[in-house]
């Protein structure tokens, strides 16, 4: 349906005349839109998805399919020429909006985008906010998850440009035409582009009354026209409206005119947050800095702009402080306030979400970065009135302003975060599936980068795992912790960093916006919930780099937005126990760095247990583990708990993703003497990164037995020591009497190792193949392409599970030898279904 038009926008529906574009007309499959140069216009979709058109535009609408108990469909459209924007609605959380041109097809998966088409076909994409965009062309595709970041496609048959972020002229140019006003023709009343179709204008049409769930079809008029609109509302109370004149004037240039029901709660402050560091009124005040967090309460939206009062301090002795702010969907803000408001000129990105529920702006006014956020908290009985187990799954954008963020979440540029090809899942959040003693609401969100074969490589890997509880105000709020460990080369030290992770709440202590019970959106940061305490610590937990990185500490602030979890999560959920073997190279710094590289040397097939307890959503692990070329030293590891308070930080999803931190309420071991340690494990399917693969090597697709990675770092009388992407494998030990007599089988999969080759190290993969005799209890061993080099070998096992050999190759100019050790895994059935070692 056409939402809002200027007259100079034509519909040229297939095999009918052409027509002129008027709100309420229907646009039917496959009719092709065009503006002149004062035309504007604007489509909203019955699943909420919204379609704005610029002047001197061309675009045809080939489909769109919409189910909406199922909340499925697809919308695509083909342009070429013009500037459009494209704010995705339900469809495009399952299905990506496609937007075809002469030289790309652009995807926009549950968010907003900026296109632009030149006369030439050429097309250039910028992400504005949301889960993904894709520029694909015959020559390859770009994905961009960052905001503010743009990609161009020139020719039909070229690649899409590397994702560059966008310069201001970039996106204001594109805005401006897309939403500028242009002059009426000389003589005449006001023309096609007197106005811009404003979502202020959508209001009036009374299009929000009629409903969104309504078919398009059933508040369209008989015939061409539209129904009028309503007389225009009145002018504003002028006691309650507290607006320069030069406000107005400013907002009304920029075609704000967002109005939406509700009122809004969130946070003001001063960002970088780890430092001191201040934003001041026009009079020098300062209004926020790192002790000074502002919550507000009470806000509203309405004709573009947020009015709200900042409250500081406590609540027996607090002040405040009115704010305005411009509110728009392009994200982009530029603006002047007067006395009334604390700021002076400021700038920056962020973005409203299209039905209103949350907002988040970072802005800067020449000399600090402040951080804006808001939206409708959910309702608070969610807290006591969970029932059932579901995931619900979310996507982090990184900060939008920040220079020494990255597209990894939780991690600095200067921290592993700049490491090339990341594969980040999403941020699961599991509600508890009962009350049950124990019973907790997990969440878990990890990320993996390995670039480069041999000394070229780079890696690293982050992970954040927590729990929901109710806070000291009543509200359901998050926290947990992030363990991250990076290998910025393969010859550097191996860097680590680690800080706390919690929702960022408002002034009544609220953290989590949404509609009703639903949970659609919050903001995370390094504030912290101590263990077992309700109450926020500001400012505890920030990120420290620990290895005199170029930075002295990174803040971060994220948004998670709720995304489609992804078909199969949370839905095989097992209370068991997997026995199983860990590996690793041990990094011994007693004196500064380069550390002394400790062979890890185990081979029993319960040094690693792993337990997950489906009644209380939670899972717990153990790792025993030895450190060998010198004394021998033996580490005793526990992750995540069963039972206690937020200690364990230990996530189950489901049988197939989990993640554990460190469990704080238990001693961590080290030659039986307690040790500081800093750990982290997460399984395969959270966290695995396979473009280093070479080339014929694929990870083991093993149905009943798990791997992942791990990582450590620990201080203890020896020195400290640290593991970076240590590996793990386990499953269900058979019984013995199970295990066949007679018969071979053969064993597919992979070698996962860390290498050390003079002063490089790095992590290397290649293909594994066991051939077993059940009669003699003995293997034949192949390994391929493992570093480069293929070996060959033999196994047996004494007590016909758990088996033992070796393998050679021949190799630069000597031998290569290696020892294994592991044990058959039962299932599906079957005792000797899978191997692991």
């Amino acid at each position: 349906m056409t939402a809002a038009v200027n007259p100079a926008a034509e519909g040229r529906p297939p095999a009918t005349a052409p027509r002129e574009l008027r709100v309420g007309v229907n646009v039917v499959a496959n009719e092709r839109i065009v503006t002149t140069e004062g035309g504007q216009a604007q489509m909203l979709f019955l699943d909420e998805s919204a379609f704005s058109i610029g002047p001197n535009s061309d675009v045809v609408l080939d489909e769109f399919v919409y189910d909406a108990n199922a909340g499925t469909g697809k919308i695509a459209l083909s342009a070429t020429k013009g500037v459009f924007r494209v704010v995705g609605g339900k469809i495009s959380k399952n299905t990506p909006v496609e937007l075809k041109t002469p030289t790309a097809t652009i995807g926009i998966r549950g968010g907003i985008a900026l296109v632009n088409v030149a006369p030439n076909g050429s097309t250039q994409a910028t992400f504005l906010f949301g889960a993904q965009m894709t520029v694909s062309t015959p020559g390859g595709t770009q994905t961009v998850q960052r905001p503010g970041y743009t990609v161009t496609a020139n020719t039909p048959g070229g690649a899409p440009s590397a994702p560059v972020q966008a310069t201001t002229a970039q996106l204001t140019g594109t805005v401006t035409a897309l939403e500028g006003q242009a002059p009426p023709p000389p003589g005449a009343g006001p023309a096609g582009g007197g106005q811009a179709p404003s979502d202020n204008r959508v209001q009036q049409t009374q299009l929000t009354q009629l409903g969104s769930s309504n078919a398009p079809q059933s508040v369209a008029p008989p015939g061409p026209g539209a129904p009028p609109p309503p007389p225009p509302p009145g002018p504003p109370n002028a006691a309650a409206d507290t607006t320069t004149q030069a406000q107005q004037n400013q907002n009304q240039s920029q075609n704000l005119g967002l109005s939406f029901a509700g009122t809004y709660s969130g946070r003001f402050r001063a960002a970088p947050y780890y430092i001191t560091s201040t934003f001041v009124n026009t009079t020098g005040v300062v209004t926020a800095n790192s002790s000074n967090t502002l919550g507000f309460t009470g806000g509203t939206i309405s004709n573009g702009v947020l009015r709200a009062n900042l409250v500081s301090g406590s609540s027996s002795s607090s002040s405040t402080t009115p704010i305005v702010v411009p509110i728009s969907t392009t994200g982009l803000f530029n603006f002047t306030t007067g006395a009334d408001t604390p700021f002076n000129e400021v700038s920056g990105t962020g973005f409203v979400d299209a039905l209103g529920k949350f907002f988040f702006y970072e802005f800067s006014n020449g000399t600090n970065r402040a951080l804006l956020f808001g939206g409708h908290p959910i309702d608070t009985t969610f807290a006591t009135s969970q029932s059932g187990f579901n995931v619900q799954a979310y996507s982090l954008r990184t900060d939008f302003l920040n220079s020494n963020s990255s597209a990894i979440p939780f991690l600095s540029d200067f921290s592993g975060g700049n490491i090339s090809g990341a594969t980040i899942s999403p941020f699961y959040r599991a509600r508890r599936p009962s009350t049950a003693s124990n019973a907790s609401s997990q969440f878990l969100q990890a990320s993996i980068a390995i670039t480069g074969q041999g000394s070229a490589q780079k890696s690293v890997i982050v992970g954040a795992t927590g729990s929901t509880f109710v806070n000291d105000s009543s509200q359901l709020t998050i926290a947990g912790g992030e363990r991250s460990s990076a290998r910025l080369s393969a010859t550097g030290v191996t860097v680590r960093t680690s800080s706390a992770v919690s929702s960022v709440p408002d002034s009544a202590g609220a953290s989590l916006f949404g509609t009703g019970q639903t949970v659609e959106y919050f903001v995370l940061n390094q504030d912290n919930y101590p263990p077992g305490s309700g109450t926020l610590v500001p400012n505890l937990g920030f990120q420290a780099s620990h290895d005199n990185l170029p930075g002295s500490g990174y803040a971060f602030d994220h948004v998670a937005s709720r995304t489609t979890t992804p078909s199969g999560i949370g839905t095989t959920r097992t209370t068991r126990t997997l026995n199983g073997y860990v590996g690793g190279l041990f990094e011994r710094n007693t004196s500064g760095f380069p550390a002394t590289i400790l062979q890890n040397e185990t081979g029993s097939p319960t040094d690693v247990v792993i337990m997950t307890d489906a009644a209380t959503n939670r899972m717990g692990a153990g790792f025993n583990t030895s450190a060998v070329s010198g004394p021998t030293t033996n580490y005793d590891l526990s992750f995540g708990s069963l039972t206690g308070g937020n200690a364990g930080r230990g996530a189950f999803i489901d049988d197939n993703v989990f993640a554990a931190q460190e469990n704080q309420a238990v001693d961590q071991l080290v030659n039986g003497q307690t040790a500081t340690a800093r750990l982290l494990m997460v399984n395969s399917e959270v966290a695995s990164e396979t473009d280093f693969l070479p080339s014929g090597v694929s990870f083991c697709s093993c149905q009943y037995s798990e791997w992942g990675y791990w990582i450590a770092d620990i201080a203890g009388s020896a020195g400290r020591d640290r593991v970076h992407l240590g590996t793990w494998v386990a499953g269900v030990l058979p019984s013995l009497p199970d295990i066949p007599l007679t018969g071979t089988a053969t064993y597919n999969g992979h070698i996962n190792g860390s290498v050390v080759s003079a002063s490089a190290k790095y992590q290397a993969v290649g293909t594994f193949q066991n051939t077993w005799n059940f009669a003699n209890n003995t293997g034949n061993i192949a390994i391929t392409n493992f570093d480069g080099v293929n070996f060959s070998g033999s196994a047996s096992a004494s007590n016909r599970r758990d088996f033992s050999g070796s393998f050679s190759a021949s190799a630069g100019g000597g031998v290569r030898n290696g020892q294994l050790k592991g044990s058959f895994f039962s299932g599906g059935g079957d005792a000797v279904a899978e191997q692991g070692g």
